[in-house]
C-alpha cells in the first residue's frame, strides 16, 4: 500500500463477536466491510485467524441454544405489554 494508506486490525475476541446476529456488533462489521471498501487494509494474522477459528463453534452453540430458548418461551414485545385483555391501553 501507499504510504499514509490506513489500517485496521480487528482482535479474535472482537471478530468471534459477530456471529451473535442479535448484537449490535453486526453494525461494527458494516462499518469494518465499509472500511476495507475505501482501501484500508484489514490485518488478519495467523494467531487471530486460528483464535477465532478456535472460538467460532462456541459461539454459534451459544447463539443456537439461544434460539432455541426464544422460539420455546417468545419474549413478549414492550408495546403489547401495555395493553391490557380488553386491547386497551393500561393506565388509560
Amino acid at each position: 500500500m501507499a504510504p499514509g494508506s490506513k489500517h485496521v486490525y480487528v482482535d479474535a475476541n472482537v471478530f468471534v463477536e459477530y456471529f451473535e446476529a442479535a448484537s449490535p456488533e453486526l453494525k461494527h462489521l458494516e462499518l469494518l466491510q465499509a472500511l476495507v471498501e475505501r482501501d484500508f487494509k484489514l490485518w488478519l494474522p495467523t494467531q487471530t485467524w486460528s483464535e477465532f477459528a478456535k472460538n467460532r463453534g462456541a459461539k454459534l452453540e451459544a447463539a443456537l441454544v439461544q434460539l432455541e430458548n426464544q422460539a420455546k418461551s417468545p419474549a413478549i414485545p414492550v408495546l403489547v405489554r401495555e395493553f391490557g385483555a380488553s386491547g386497551s391501553c393500561v393506565g388509560s
